[in-house]
């Protein structure tokens, strides 16, 4: 069962005796998983060098600019 049951009263009550509700739930599917020993797998690899690492380290720095009120004249 994927998720808690609805439950649903049924409009359709013919036995006065007993309560009818329909109970509506999800269930996961079914999966079925074929033989995978002939497929392969391709690693994909990154490489990072000294040029992007600058770029995000001058990204996160305009990310995280803070601005301070001061009571003065804004100076160098």
């Amino acid at each position: 069962m994927a998720g808690y049951p609805r439950f649903e009263g049924v409009e359709e009550q013919d036995d006065k005796e007993s309560f009818k509700v329909a109970a509506i739930f999800e269930v996961f599917p079914e999966v079925v998983i074929g033989d995978l020993s002939a497929q392969e797998v391709e690693k994909v690899t990154a490489s990072v060098g000294d040029a992007e690492v600058d770029q995000t380290v001058e990204i996160l720095r305009k990310q995280r600019t803070r601005f301070n009120h001061v009571d003065r004249e804004a100076r160098n």
